[in-house]
């Protein structure tokens, strides 16, 4: 008789979880409540489905419900466990499904450990390559119209060969941080803005910071020229390189009275 069992009983955990930069913005950002509710749904994705679940109002009730607070407050932390990339963000925007490349090879591995035949991730939401995943048929394969939202664009296609690149360059990769995500304008400014530490590592690094005001001074402007320029989206990684030029070039330089234009130039 086939194994129709997709959840797990239990799930591994890294023992180094803690020391994730996703998890320290999500604990600094949400406190320990952040914390919980990732928890509580991870525990819920390997229970029932092993890889992914469906993200609606009645899952957000039930988790606001069993820590007794708003379910506001969990749609916020979802939403941030996706721009921080502890959630496929994709999928969470696009078709409300909670995943991630490291749940799906979880699930895989534990999968084989527990000798399941017919592994297998909707292609929908696939963000294994196909290689990775055993190709059999089974039982515990599920109908894609059961799991998300009929629609063609869960995933925008721009081209057969050049969109798979650019879904696994972002998201397929173990050594995924926030810094390599491409941002727009708003939200690259507050994600500058409300990185404390940096501030602080560039005030104690070099003089000509002389204070967070100042340097969130010099963010915005940085930011306003990148805009001018045309530069969005951009990665965080990326922004960050071009500001320290930027700030030598216009600050130690005293290139100040050059017109924009020109400063753009040296720039970009």
């Amino acid at each position: 008789m086939a194994h129709n069992k997709t959840g797990f009983n239990y799930y591994s955990v890294d023992t180094d979880r803690y020391l994730d930069i996703r998890i320290k913005r999500l604990k600094k950002n949400f406190g320990c409540s952040g914390i919980a509710i990732y928890d509580y749904l991870l525990c819920e994705i390997y229970r029932v489905k092993g890889c992914f679940m469906q993200w609606d109002e009645s899952t957000a009730f039930d988790v606001a419900e069993y820590f007794g607070i708003k379910e506001s407050l969990v749609n916020e932390v979802v939403k941030y466990c996706g721009v921080v990339g502890l959630f496929n963000k994709e999928l969470l925007t696009s078709g409300n499904v909670l995943t991630s490349l490291s749940i799906q090879r979880r699930y895989i591995d534990a999968s084989k450990k527990y000798k399941r035949s017919g592994i297998q991730i909707p292609k929908k939401i696939r963000l294994m390559e196909e290689s990775d995943i055993i190709q059999e048929e089974s039982d515990i394969i599920q109908e894609e119209s059961d799991i998300i939202p009929d629609k063609n664009d869960i995933i925008p296609q721009k081209g057969k060969e050049k969109k798979g690149k650019e879904k696994n360059s972002l998201y397929a990769r173990e050594d995924f941080q926030i810094d390599n995500y491409s941002l727009g304008y708003d939200e690259l400014l507050k994600e500058f803005i409300n990185s404390a530490l940096w501030q602080e590592t560039l005030i104690m690094t070099d003089a000509k910071f002389k204070s967070v005001e100042n340097v969130k001074r010099l963010m915005k402007e940085f930011l306003m020229k990148l805009r001018k320029a045309d530069q969005f989206p951009i990665t965080i990684k990326e922004a960050k390189n071009r500001f320290g030029g930027w700030v030598e070039k216009n600050i130690n330089n005293g290139s100040d009275t050059e017109d924009d234009t020109q400063r753009l130039s040296k720039i970009f």
